[in-house]
């Protein structure tokens, strides 16, 4: 039993190295795109007074920790199921923005908020992972239950935050002010 969860294990890890190989490069100019995009979604966002306004602009919480690696993808995924009329209109601004649709507008994104996270987190990353590694696992294990999830999404946060292709961060860092400026006016909002 244990050796054939450990086969699917390898086998999913192995087709998710090959899945990401194939990931097209992120490009500066879809980068740039996007950070011009972004302030005018967010001020229409702010707009919003739905349930579920938040859509791709603000960053949801799934089970307390932001998922960061498809934010975008998933806030238009629910933005469309639960308010179509405001998905149509966020999706005008999409195309206005130069993206030939929503859904390449939030792939774009989903790769440019982990980069930016990367980029912000440069100098105390490798202190942050090894600080978690270093975590006592008996003591992990006596946390409550929520508490415990959260530190384990927090620990899946930051590998995945460290393995963002430098290719990524190289796309993303001519435009890091500008997506600081925008990020730094949503918090303030």
């Amino acid at each position: 039993m244990f050796r054939g969860i450990l086969t699917a294990i390898a086998a999913l890890t192995m087709i998710s190295a090959a899945s990401a190989q194939e990931v097209a490069p992120l490009r500066a100019q879809d980068v740039a795109k996007f950070a011009a995009a972004l302030p005018k979604l967010q001020a229409y966002a702010r707009t919003i007074d739905a349930p579920h306004a938040a859509g791709p602009l603000d960053l949801p919480a799934f089970d307390g920790v932001p998922q960061i690696g498809s934010l975008m993808s998933t806030g238009l995924a629910e933005l469309r199921a639960n308010e179509p009329t405001k998905y149509a209109e966020v999706s005008a601004m999409i195309r206005k923005a130069g993206f030939s649709s929503p859904e390449d507008f939030a792939s774009v994104g989903d790769r440019v908020l982990p980069a930016f996270a990367a980029l912000s987190m440069k100098d105390s990353l490798s202190d942050v992972s090894a600080h978690m590694a270093e975590m006592d696992p008996a003591l992990i294990a006596r946390l409550p239950a929520a508490s415990r999830a959260q530190l384990e999404a927090g620990l899946a946060a930051v590998k995945f935050i460290e393995s963002v292709p430098e290719a990524d961060k190289e796309a993303v860092a001519p435009h890091f002010a500008a997506l600081e400026a925008a990020f730094d006016a949503q918090r303030a909002q």
